[in-house]
């Protein structure tokens, strides 16, 4: 698969997030006031023609805050993940994180942004393959 595909997949989430029938921007996804109340939050989104689901939720490790956003998978492939640049969401992010890692765990991608900002918070995007994002009940 090409390295571009995940890319734009995320970026699909960010453009595309419906939660209540409302788009969250990108600046509202990742702000701390968001996320605190630690509500699980289901967000629907377009990947051209068909609807995906992602679910967010706060994560809170001893040495800080996640906003955790799974994503039901696209494959995971091969690739290098030094491969995966994204650079659509590197430009969408550049104001609101100041870092950017991935890493792959089997058939699981992890997607980190690190941010220094007060009223903001870390995030990280988790596309797992094969694997429901959210529980078929809740839909």
């Amino acid at each position: 698969m090409d390295p571009l595909t995940y890319d734009l997949y995320i970026q699909d989430f960010v453009k595309t997030n419906k939660l209540l029938n409302q788009t969250i921007p990108w600046e509202t996804v990742v702000s701390r006031r968001f996320v605190e109340d630690g509500k699980r939050k289901i967000f629907q989104f377009q990947r051209g023609e068909a609807t995906e689901y992602a679910v967010g939720e706060l994560v809170v490790l001893p040495d800080a805050e996640w906003f955790c956003i799974t994503m039901k998978g696209l494959p995971i492939t091969e690739l290098p993940v030094e491969s995966l640049r994204f650079d659509c969401l590197r430009m969408t992010s550049q104001n609101t994180h100041y870092s950017m890692e991935t890493s792959r765990d089997g058939d699981t991608l992890f997607l980190r942004l690190m941010t220094k900002h007060r009223g903001l918070i870390n995030v990280v995007f988790v596309i797992r393959n094969n694997a429901p994002s959210v529980p078929p009940f809740l839909l």
